[in-house]
């Protein structure tokens, strides 16, 4: 049998969130996934990197990023992001799952794809949407820069919904990577 065709659950789900509603979503479905699969789930948020920021920025963004006051801003963003998880975390809380939190820094894809590659998480769940159109526009989403570059399974989903798919459209073009996407859609219809 073709390696390419054997699917293992999902035990190592990160779900990354920016509190949005949509991301929010993306959580709920990291969790029914996880309790089905016998895993665990880890919230991540991602905060940008101010002293990085502002040096794309005018110069008196420079000096205050650099300040004492820049790196007590930068913590405190870092607490109220940490809380706003723990919330998160205790308000999605479901039986059997045990739930992580984790506080980024950086570039939102980028500290996803390095928390996948030195954590090992088999899957992504992500919203299609975020907080800023604005950022969409200038940068593409964070969604689509996770699908061409994370090193495992990505899912992006819109809208509401807590449970399993009942409905799963599976493209395939024969490659591996088709074929793995294949037999996950086989998985969770199984699942059902």
């Amino acid at each position: 049998m073709n390696r390419a065709w054997s699917v293992l659950p999902w035990r190592r789900v990160l779900a990354a969130t920016d509190f949005s509603q949509d991301a929010e979503f993306a959580v709920q479905r990291a969790m029914a996934v996880a309790r089905a699969c016998g895993g665990s789930v880890t919230l991540a948020h991602c905060l940008p990197h101010l002293r990085r920021a502002a040096y794309s920025a005018v110069w008196a963004a420079r000096i205050s990023a650099d300040s004492p006051e820049g790196e007590a801003f930068q913590r405190e963003l870092r607490r109220r992001s940490d809380e706003q998880l723990r919330q998160q975390a205790s308000a999605v809380q479901t039986a059997g799952v045990e739930t992580q939190t984790q506080t980024l820094l950086g570039e939102p894809w980028v500290e996803l794809v390095h928390a996948v590659q030195e954590e090992h998480f088999d899957v992504v769940f992500a919203g299609s949407r975020g907080q800023s159109l604005w950022s969409e526009l200038l940068t593409g989403s964070t969604a689509k820069k996770l699908l061409r570059h994370c090193p495992c399974d990505v899912w992006v989903g819109r809208g509401p919904g807590h449970h399993m798919p009942k409905r799963i459209l599976a493209a395939a073009d024969f490659s591996d990577v088709s074929c793995r996407a294949v037999s996950r859609a086989l998985w969770l219809a199984a699942m059902r």
